[in-house]
């Protein structure tokens, strides 16, 4: 899945955090009601998992300006005080779900799960374009990465790194946060085997006719462009559900 959320689940559901990391799900950590829009309006995620603040769970314009930010995007709201009186409230803002912060963080997880999987698309093959023409193609559901139309035979490793940057494209990505989502928390390599992993994917693209399309911002991390203007149109359109366990 790829799945912004509230920074303040951090704090108050770790165990999501700590689920997520485990079954390699891409997600990004966000504080403040505006930044957490401005990300739902420049990245295609399958869904945004909002904490509302403690003692005001009507919240007044949250989930009318993420909603604003994406129309499509489902909105899980985690609430404090979830009386009837708020439910209704959010419900007629248009959440997708409502869960309380006592919740088991295995059933929070199955919920949002529950909601992706909604809002899947459902007889066609998800692509998500990257580069600065979109000549790279990223199929999450099939695990495929094609150049030019030409499939690229990357390892498991290799197309985890791609898929990373593909989702993010536009935002530079430090190593250590490549290092969090490419390895699990018992492996233990250095930090210098990104650079090992870029430099074989960005052979592997240019021996498929193509550009290295993975670059380097000095100091910061990698990244790759999002397709500029007039290039080959980007198919992002319905959400499409991430679900699988990665090694």
């Amino acid at each position: 899945m790829k799945l912004l959320l509230d920074r303040s689940l951090a704090k108050t559901n770790p165990g999501l955090i700590f689920k997520l990391k485990a079954r390699r799900d891409v997600f990004e950590l966000v504080s403040g009601v505006g930044a957490l829009a401005e990300h739902a309006r420049l990245y295609p995620y399958d869904a945004l998992v909002i904490l509302a603040p403690h003692g005001d769970a009507t919240y007044p314009g949250l989930v009318s300006q993420l909603k604003g930010a994406n129309a499509a995007l489902s909105v899980i709201v985690v609430g404090w005080r979830l009386d009837i009186e708020n439910r209704i409230h959010f419900l007629r803002l248009g959440v997708d779900e409502l869960v309380a912060t006592e919740i088991n963080d295995d059933e929070l997880l199955a919920r949002i799960v529950n909601v992706v999987m909604r809002k899947a698309p459902t007889g066609s093959e998800a692509c998500v374009r990257f580069g600065s023409a979109g000549e790279g193609e990223l199929y999450p559901d099939a695990r495929k990465i094609l150049m030019n139309g030409k499939v690229v035979p990357f390892t498991a490793r290799e197309y985890d790194l791609v898929e990373t940057l593909a989702l993010r494209a536009g935002s530079v990505i430090a190593r250590s946060n490549l290092m969090d989502i490419m390895y699990s928390a018992g492996d233990n390599p250095a930090l210098q085997v990104i650079d090992v992993y870029v430099s074989l994917v960005r052979r592997k693209f240019i021996s498929h006719g193509g550009a290295a399309l993975i670059k380097n911002k000095r100091g910061f991390g990698y990244y790759v462009e999002r397709p500029q203007a007039g290039a080959t149109e980007v198919e992002s359109a319905p959400p499409v559900a991430l679900i699988r366990q990665r090694g």
